[in-house]
């Protein structure tokens, strides 16, 4: 494959997770936004720095990003989900990795 199509390919993912809500899916949200602010695309930062913005304006008062109360789903193999200081830290690196790389 050459750099053009991979570039190509690259930009097309960041279009397709740009696009995404991610608002509860921290786990998810976090190696995306890491990937994100690697490629450095500016509709690819702009993207990862609302997310980040937006799990520190929903930190709770024991300093967990993002959404850190109880989620219940009518179906699936996973009824209900608490989730742990673990699951909202996974978002601690790419905050860091965007401060790093503007100051903010």
């Amino acid at each position: 494959m050459n750099r053009e199509r991979l570039c190509q390919i690259v930009e097309n993912v960041i279009r397709f997770t740009a696009a995404q809500s991610g608002e509860r899916i921290t786990w998810e949200k976090a190696p995306a936004i890491s990937g994100l602010l690697a490629w450095g695309n500016e509709t690819g930062v702009a993207k990862a720095m609302s997310w980040l913005e937006r799990a520190v304006a929903l930190q709770n008062h024991e300093g967990n990003l993002d959404y850190a109360d109880r989620e219940e789903f009518a179906h699936g193999h996973i009824r209900v989900m608490t989730p742990t200081p673990a699951v909202s830290s996974c978002l601690a690196y790419p905050l860091l990795t965007l401060y790093d790389k503007t100051g903010e």
